[in-house]
């Protein structure tokens, strides 16, 4: 396996300790009805005194091709625009390192057939995130078979040499829907070291390019720099102290808004390097630099962005820096959301599958011509209303500019957190309404908004505790003389 960097796509939950107002055993339970939405669950679970059995929807999170990073050819003329374009991956170079004259190949294989994302189906199953030092034998003995596997493929392999959906498929190799990527829980004391499944010499998830001084069970130290020493372990509460109040500040106190957090907007024209976010120096890049070989001229394999990939332990790394993110949102206070402007919406990105196919993920940028299936997601401004809150303001989906020849019949469909590959109809709960004009005389163009009433249809769904909805817009008739403007939630009181 050549693997560069390469990132997972799924961002799990669970309680961390920093945070004091969280109970150490938090459950919220969804039950799954009949007609529940088609977008699949992922869960994690650290623990029997530090778990949260939250679900995540695998929608949260799109992760393009960092490995590619800064590979956009300036002759697109799409390289020019806002949002960032995917990169052009004919122009993928060699990266010179670990040396000029030993360059890195980084490279994806390139196709002339590239596939729209689609979000995966109802039939697929819930993957269950663990926490590494909670692993059994039986699950260990799976994960090292799935990356033994991995390593053996050629060079060549899209799945060997860049791997963007890494969980999904280490689970295509061993044949296992079910397979999910471990995370390293180094937000409590009990996950603030190397996790021992990485450890074995003999195992497939071992690299030899580590820091000989960080095995364990020497403590994780969040404010580690280049030569400190390790720390005394008779003063480790001391250290998971020192480690929490990072955590504190890093996801908390100093992390109330977006850009804090997420760190400056990246366009594209933009310096390649705007501003970091608290979750990305520490504990991210911190954790990185911890964990790689300082023997090494570049720190390799954790400690360099080229060769961080090459590391197992790289994907568990990064599965709790997107828990992170999915429970960064759920603290009290603040303004943490994720970004609603346009350029961080419409931004896309290119990654291979498990089924060795290239894809193309983006969200959908208004206006769109309903000549086909439309698919987008929807942020809300409220959610998880009380009873009172909920009787006074109605949640209402608002579809705005929709323009249509007026001597047309004109017939789409509404759905929420519906199939988009195989759209239901109004026998299913997903079912908000439909658009209709009866075709009049004159032809001349008309532009209007329709306006949805979903409090109740969420409700059924189970879904008022949701972030964002999956909207779906199918196309009955004349959906080719038919463009919409915008789709948003908004809050009526009468």
């Amino acid at each position: 396996m050549a693997s560069c960097i390469s990132l997972s796509s799924s961002i799990p939950l669970a309680a961390s300790s920093f945070l004091p107002s969280f109970p150490k055993t938090h459950r919220v339970s969804r039950i799954k009805k009949p007609n529940r939405p088609n977008i699949p669950i992922v869960s994690c679970k650290s623990g029997k005194n530090d778990h949260e059995q939250n679900p995540a929807t695998r929608r949260d999170l799109l992760i393009g091709l960092g490995g590619l990073y800064g590979a956009t050819s300036l002759s697109d003329p799409f390289a020019y625009a806002n949002p960032i374009a995917p990169p052009d991956i004919t122009q993928c170079e060699l990266v010179p390192l670990p040396s000029e004259s030993d360059p890195s190949n980084c490279c994806p294989p390139t196709s002339t057939k590239i596939k729209n994302f689609e979000f995966p189906s109802a039939s697929s199953p819930m993957r269950i995130r663990p926490a590494a030092h909670l692993v059994d034998k039986a699950y260990v003995a799976k994960y090292a078979e799935a990356i033994a596997l991995m390593k053996s493929l050629p060079d060549d392999d899209p799945h060997s040499i860049y791997t963007t959906s890494k969980e999904l498929i280490l689970g295509k190799l061993i044949n296992d829907p079910t397979f999910a990527l471990p995370f390293w829980n180094w937000d409590a004391p009990a996950g603030m070291r190397m996790p021992a499944i990485f450890t074995d010499p003999k195992s497939p998830l071992y690299d030899p390019l580590r820091d000989a001084n960080h095995q364990p069970p020497t403590l994780l130290d969040l404010n580690y720099a280049k030569g400190d020493a390790n720390p005394d372990p008779a003063k480790a509460e001391e250290l998971y102290a020192s480690n929490l109040n990072v955590m504190y500040r890093q996801m908390v106190s100093g992390a109330t808004k977006p850009t804090l957090f997420f760190g400056k907007p990246y366009r594209a024209g933009d310096d390649p390097s705007p501003g970091m976010g608290t979750i990305e120096t520490t504990p991210h890049t911190q954790i990185h630099y911890w964990t790689g070989d300082p023997n090494q001229t570049n720190g390799e394999n954790m400690g360099n962005f080229y060769s961080a990939g090459r590391d197992p332990i790289f994907y568990c790394h990064h599965s709790n820096v997107y828990r992170m993110w999915d429970l960064w949102k759920k603290i009290p206070g603040g303004k943490r959301k994720d970004f609603e402007d346009p350029d961080w919406l419409n931004s896309e990105f290119l990654f291979w599958d498990e089924n060795k196919e290239l894809v193309m993920a983006f969200k959908i940028g208004f206006p769109v011509v309903l000549d086909k299936v439309i698919s987008v997601e929807v942020s809300r401004p409220k959610k998880s209303r009380s009873a009172r809150e909920q009787e006074d303001e109605d949640e209402v989906l608002v579809i705005e500019g929709i323009e249509y020849e007026e001597n047309q019949l004109i017939k789409f469909d509404v759905l929420v957190n519906d199939e988009p590959d195989s759209p239901g109809g109004p026998d299913k709960s997903e079912f908000a309404g439909s658009f209709v004009n009866v075709p009049h005389k004159h032809a001349k163009k008309s532009k209007t908004t329709m306006v949805l009433g979903i409090t109740g249809l969420l409700e059924d769904l189970e879904a008022e505790g949701d972030d964002t909805l999956v909207v779906t817009l199918v196309p009955r008739s004349g959906g080719d003389s038919v463009t919409v403007a915008n789709v948003k939630i908004e809050f009526v009181a009468d």
